[in-house]
């Protein structure tokens, strides 16, 4: 028997100058999406902390890991999986422009880090060194791959 295709809901978030009002935005979102029935939200690429001309002020792990703690509430609250695009950040001090998969339980279930930068965006990021696919045996993700990274 062949189990139900799940109801996902693509988000289009607001962009805020923060990540607590993105956040709050998101949250706002993936419960609506989760009232209507979705059972997986999917974020844009930076939605945690938004991609504009402060990103240097909210891409700090100080900003950045309470932000990704309260998605990961949410998605426990709401029995959801949610996939969110975060910077995260290197032994080295670099940041890299990745995008995180949290499971219904709260759990990362993965994580791709941006290989494949446009020129604006190396000024900031360090190009991932991670694979830019990732595959689980768990339902809510089964492949993954970041269609920029193809190739690179």
């Amino acid at each position: 028997m062949t189990r139900p295709a799940p109801k996902i809901a693509i988000a289009q978030p607001r962009m805020f100058w923060t990540s607590s009002e993105n956040i709050a935005e998101s949250i706002s979102i993936a419960t609506n999406a989760a009232e209507l029935g979705a059972q997986i939200c999917v974020f844009p690429e930076l939605s945690v902390t938004g991609y504009h001309r402060r990103i240097r002020d909210e891409a700090i792990p100080a900003i950045v890991e309470p932000s990704l703690q309260r998605m990961k509430l949410c998605a426990k609250q709401l029995q959801m999986t949610l996939a969110v695009g975060l910077p995260t950040f290197c032994s080295n001090g670099g940041i890299r422009n990745a995008y995180m998969f949290i499971d219904s339980q709260g759990e990362e279930l993965a994580t791709v880090e941006k290989r494949g930068l446009t020129e604006p965006e190396a000024t900031f990021f360090v190009r991932g060194s991670g694979t830019t696919s990732c595959s689980t045996d768990r339902p809510e993700l089964q492949r993954c791959d970041m269609s920029r990274d193809r190739g690179h």
